[in-house]
């Protein structure tokens, strides 16, 4: 594997626009022990599920992806999809998740049917669970690795200027790549036919010679047409891909 630099202003360029719609927002009445669900003039309410916050992480990949996102690497996760999400009790459960990680969860349309969710502003408590999780090394083998290296006690600091890289003469012996790898791999690639764009994988604090070495990284990259690696400019430390 090896990279040259890509210009920013050519990556733009490869960028999907997206239509972009009304969207709905949720709220949790912890007092009555209700979710209300507000698209519109339309509302619907339900009770949420009653598993433990650690065991529905423990559960869901797309949760464990949504929260590295938003616990780790900002406060906001976008274009959140969970199991079964596009029928009733499977948007439900989503929701009654979502709303105990976010203090605001917003159900996003397109055609005037729902296609993803968007958390922002995680919460202390989620973000807590997420990280005793992470420090205990209960996650999903691939985001246990993608956050291993982020300083997850230490206050954000501004980010610093990024070089964009195009990633080439990706290979990988696919024979040898655990379950594991191949269930995240085809995670993201879901993501992207989903929405018919450019999948971030964020991958913090690792030099391109540790990543370009990880069987696990080429085997992702692999699964895509083209990769392109981020990386802070002053501290020649990686931010992650962009996959298309």
């Amino acid at each position: 594997m090896n990279i040259t630099v890509y210009d920013w202003h050519d990556f733009v360029q490869l960028l999907t626009p997206t239509h972009q719609e009304s969207h709905g927002s949720c709220s949790w009445d912890k007092k009555t022990g209700r979710i209300s669900c507000l698209e519109g003039k339309h509302c619907i309410e339900f009770v949420p599920r009653s598993h433990t916050l650690a065991k529905e992480i423990l559960n869901s990949l797309p949760l464990q992806f949504a929260l590295f996102n938003s616990a780790i690497c900002g406060n906001t996760s976008d274009k959140i999809i969970m199991p079964n999400m596009f029928e009733e009790e499977g948007f439900q459960h989503a929701v009654s998740v979502l709303v105990k990680c976010y203090r605001h969860v917003n159900p996003q349309f397109k055609d005037g049917k729902i296609y993803a969710i968007m958390g922002t502003y995680v919460l202390p408590y989620a973000k807590k669970v997420f990280q005793r999780l992470l420090v205990s090394q209960e996650l999903h083998p691939c985001i246990l690795f993608l956050a291993s290296k982020a300083p997850i006690s230490q206050p954000q600091t501004p980010p610093l200027h990024q070089t964009l890289y195009e990633v080439h003469e990706i290979s990988c012996e696919q024979s040898a790549v655990p379950d594991e790898v191949r269930e995240f791999a085809a995670f993201l690639k879901n993501r992207s036919n989903i929405f018919g764009d450019i999948t971030t994988c964020a991958c913090v604090g690792y030099s391109f010679e540790e990543l370009a070495k990880n069987p696990m990284i080429n085997y992702i990259l692999a699964q895509f047409s083209s990769s392109f690696y981020i990386e802070e400019t002053e501290t020649k430390t990686s931010n992650g891909f962009y996959l298309l």
